[in-house]
């Protein structure tokens, strides 16, 4: 037991959050975070977030990718998920805003949104 415990010293994890699920993330400097969003790409729909100044004071993103979801048929047109990276770089409030849009529909309200306040201490 020692030996595995020792081994994980230092060890790192980035923490996944579900934008469906979480309202409010606290957070220390420093410390890199997920935001998975539920949509489907092959609809023309990307989710992406709303830049605002006290996010981009607070919160340093770090990369976004989209996975589609697995199966054994490799189904096309299969929804998947958004992923947003962020790493804490200031402490401070923000609120993370983020809407489901096609790109090309400038007039069009966006088909859901999302908001999750944030807390780096």
């Amino acid at each position: 037991m020692a030996f595995l415990f020792a081994g994980c010293l230092g060890c790192a994890s980035t923490r996944r959050f579900n934008a469906d699920d979480a309202t409010s993330i606290s957070l220390h400097v420093n410390e890199t975070f997920n935001i998975d969003i539920h949509g489907n790409k092959t609809t023309g729909f990307i989710w992406r977030q709303i830049p605002n100044d006290d996010s981009t004071a607070i919160l340093e993103l770090v990369g976004e990718t989209y996975e589609t979801v697995k199966s054994k048929r490799n189904l096309c047109g299969a929804p998947g998920t958004f992923q947003f990276q962020y790493r804490a770089k200031a402490p401070g409030k923000c609120l993370l805003q983020f809407e489901y849009i096609r790109p090309w529909e400038k007039e069009a309200p966006p088909a859901s949104t999302r908001e999750i306040a944030i807390i780096v201490e």
